[in-house]
């Protein structure tokens, strides 16, 4: 009896999907069959995932309702550090691993951050939107106040790899960096010469604010009304 070939599913929107060199060179050496789908509804995922051994996805809801369906599963793999997308007790239930990516683009998103606190911190987006409407003369006007940035207090909601990386980077043009994080610990966060408090405190003292939690029940709505 010769065995089943493995069936790997990539689900994603074609506008966000991964290319997958480096998954078909390796999948090439078992032999594996893959497919790769769009989706708008979970019927979708289900109807192209049903006899999937793998599923890969970056944001494709796989609900309890999908995974109860997915009747040869073993394993779904998140694109990414995040896998708040994924019904983990579900996947638990039905016997399916679920991994993530806890590596990836850490320095672009800690780029990122530190891009975005840079335009806020300069306003250019209200210079070139005033700008491009004709509006250079009031928007010079709100030019000030401007300071320069260095001596100001970056606060960081959750200090993990990306929170560590965005603190390095923000020192380099002079910030103090401060974090919160319950579950990190402080001999870690001190080499990256993070000072860890209580959120409140964090958001008392920050000029800016950059958030890193995952996504969780414990941590949404983790900054709303009360705390902006």
């Amino acid at each position: 009896m010769t065995s089943k070939q493995p069936k790997v599913v990539q689900v994603d929107k074609l506008e966000i999907r991964i290319q997958m060199e480096e998954e078909r060179e390796e999948l090439a050496k078992v032999n594996a069959e893959i497919a790769i789908a769009d989706w708008s509804t979970e019927d979708d995922i289900i109807n192209v995932a049903k006899d999937a051994d793998a599923v890969l996805t970056d944001a494709a809801p796989i609900t309890r309702r999908v995974l109860d369906s997915l009747r040869e599963c073993k394993v779904v793999v998140s694109y990414g550090i995040g896998y708040n997308h994924i019904d983990v007790d579900a996947a638990t239930d039905n016997g399916i691993l679920v991994v993530n990516i806890p590596d990836f683009c850490l320095e672009e998103v800690s780029n990122h951050a530190i891009t975005m606190l840079l335009v806020c911190a300069k306003k250019l987006m209200l210079m070139h939107n005033g700008t491009k409407q004709g509006r250079w003369t009031k928007c010079k006007k709100a030019l000030a106040p401007m300071g320069s940035i260095k001596g100001q207090t970056l606060g960081l909601v959750g200090c993990g790899k990306i929170g560590r990386l965005t603190a390095k980077k923000a020192q380099c043009f002079g910030l103090t960096v401060l974090g919160h994080d319950p579950y990190v610990d402080e001999s870690l966060v001190s080499q990256y010469s993070i000072k860890l408090m209580s959120l409140p405190e964090l958001l008392q003292e920050a000029d800016y604010v950059s958030v890193h939690a995952p996504l969780s029940k414990e941590t949404y709505h983790l900054i709303g009304e009360k705390e902006l």
